[in-house]
């Protein structure tokens, strides 16, 4: 695994979870694994963090004018994050051009797409690039095209048998 470095941006996954323990540390949980991160402000240092580690934002920059001390302190957390899978680096992700309407109508299943596969903006968008060719009929048929249409597939051909 790489170090984590200056230029990353880095994102919290949707399915990290913190749960405090008294005076000791905390658990973080995702979908895959979990971890104990001890000491006693490691839940002050990540409520602070966690905020901030949404990708919009590289690591030089929320650490820029942070102590010598603190900065360290910040890239060691986050390198126990990375390494973990509690969060990833999303200046690696492949560019996309979805406009930000369809970015927001369609957050949640381009969420979905980052967390298992990454690039999800890129992904979604060659999803809806697809050709689709869709065979049935009566009641299954529409069902079918309106989860297609619901799912933000732009174009399809229906076939009715």
């Amino acid at each position: 695994m790489q170090r984590v470095h200056p230029a990353m941006r880095l994102k919290v996954n949707r399915d990290t979870f913190i749960y405090p323990e008294a005076s000791k540390g905390v658990y973080l949980r995702n979908n895959i694994k979990s971890i104990r991160m001890e000491g006693s402000t490691i839940e002050r240092w990540l409520q602070k963090l966690f905020p901030m580690l949404d990708g919009t934002q590289t690591l030089e920059y929320v650490t820029n004018g942070l102590p010598d001390s603190f900065k360290e302190q910040v890239y060691k957390i986050v390198q126990v994050l990375y390494e973990n899978g509690f969060v990833r680096d999303v200046s690696e992700d492949l560019p996309h051009q979805l406009p930000d309407h369809i970015l927001n109508k369609y957050a949640s299943q381009i969420e979905y797409i980052n967390h298992i596969k990454g690039s999800g903006g890129y992904r979604f968008q060659m999803y809806r690039q697809t050709k689709v060719a869709v065979m049935g009929s009566g009641t299954l048929l529409l069902s079918f095209v309106l989860a297609l249409i619901e799912s933000g597939l732009t174009a399809f051909s229906i076939v009715q048998t």
